[in-house]
C-alpha cells in the first residue's frame, strides 16, 4: 500500500544503511518516528510473506540459463581478440604470484642480480632468446634480430614479425625465466658469489640495529638514494620511467626498491671502512621525522 512506501521511504532518507537493518529494528526505528500505527501494522503483516529474496531468483534463474546453455553441447570458449599488454595487467597477476617461488638462497640471489640492471637486463634477454630460438639454429634466430633495410622503408614484415617475437618473449612467465637464469649463474660460477656478498649484506645490516625504516624517509631522503644508486651505474641517468624500470627489474613495488637501495648504500659504505654509518643513519632518522 502506499502508506507501507512511505513509511519505508521516510526511514530510508535517515537511514542510508537500510540494508544493514533487521525487521525488527526497521519497525522500531519507524515507532520512534510516530509513524502511523496503522500503516506500520499493515508492513509488519505483509513482511514475512510479501518480501522477495531477489539474490536467490537471480541464482535460481542463473542456474536455468546455465543448466539450458549446457545442455546444447556447446564448444569451448574462444577468444575472438587480441589481448592487449598492460601494466595493471602485470600488477594483478604479479599480486596472485606467491611471495616467492624460489628457495631462500635463490632469493638472496635475485635480490643482489637486481641491483646490477645492466648484467640483469643482458642475462634475461639472453634466457628470452635460448627459450624463443629454434633448437637447430640459434645463430639464424639472432641474426632475424636485426630488420631489413631497403633504403629509407623498413621491411613490414620483418617488424611483423619482431612485434610477433616481443610479443612471445612478453609471455614468458617470469618464473621460468628467473629459474634459467638462476641456472645459468651457476654454471658461470657466480652463483655462490652473489650470495656470499648477500650473506656478508645481511650480517652487515644486522650489525646495524638503529638503522631507520624506509617508510620513515621522507621524499627528497628517497631521491637523494635514487641519485646516489643510479650514479653508481653507467651513464648515471635516472630511469624516465621508474615504474616500469622496477617492474622490469623485478622489484614488487617502490617501497622494496628503496630499501634495498639503502642496504647496499649502507653495506658499500661499511666496505669502504666508514665506520660512523650509524651516525649519519641516525641523522636521516632525525629528518625523516621532522
Amino acid at each position: 500500500c502506499i502508506n507501507c512506501f512511505s513509511i519505508t521511504g521516510a526511514i530510508i532518507n535517515h537511514q542510508s544503511a537500510i540494508c544493514k537493518i533487521s525487521v525488527q529494528r526497521l519497525c522500531a526505528r519507524a515507532r520512534e518516528q510516530a509513524l502511523p500505527a496503522a500503516s506500520l501494522a499493515a508492513l509488519q503483516a505483509w513482511l514475512p510473506s510479501g518480501r522477495v529474496n531477489l539474490k536467490r531468483t537471480d541464482a535460481l534463474a542463473m542456474l536455468d540459463a546455465m543448466r539450458e546453455f549446457l545442455a546444447t553441447d556447446p564448444p569451448c570458449a574462444r577468444a575472438d581478440f587480441e589481448f592487449e599488454y598492460t601494466t595493471l595487467w602485470d600488477s594483478a597477476v604479479a599480486a596472485l604470484q606467491p611471495a616467492s617461488a624460489h628457495a631462500a638462497d635463490a632469493v638472496d640471489v635475485l635480490a643482489e642480480l637486481r641491483l646490477d640492471g645492466a648484467r640483469l637486463q643482458a642475462l634475461r634477454q639472453d634466457v628470452r632468446r635460448e627459450l624463443l630460438a629454434p633448437a637447430d639454429d640459434a645463430a639464424g634466430a639472432k641474426a632475424s634480430n636485426t630488420p631489413s633495410v631497403d633504403g629509407p622503408n623498413l621491411d613490414l614484415d620483418e617488424l611483423a614479425k619482431k612485434a610477433a617475437a616481443k610479443r612471445a618473449a612478453d609471455s614468458i612467465p617470469p618464473l621460468v625465466i628467473e629459474k634459467r637464469m638462476l641456472a645459468r649463474l651457476h654454471g658461470t660460477g657466480d652463483y655462490p658469489t652473489l650470495l656470499a656478498r648477500a650473506l656478508d649484506k645481511r650480517r652487515c645490516l644486522a650489525a646495524h640495529s638503529d638503522l631507520p625504516p624506509i617508510g620513515d624517509f621522507s621524499e627528497w631522503q628517497l631521491l637523494q638514494l635514487r641519485d646516489w644508486y643510479f650514479s653508481q651505474r653507467p651513464g648515471g641517468d635516472m630511469p624516465d620511467d621508474l615504474e616500469a624500470y622496477l617492474r622490469d627489474a623485478g622489484f614488487v613495488d617502490a617501497a622494496q626498491f628503496h630499501a634495498a637501495l639503502f642496504a647496499e648504500y649502507v653495506y658499500r659504505r661499511q666496505a669502504a671502512g666508514v665506520a660512523e654509518v650509524t651516525g649519519e643513519t641516525e641523522a636521516a632518522a632525525e629528518q625523516a621525522k621532522q
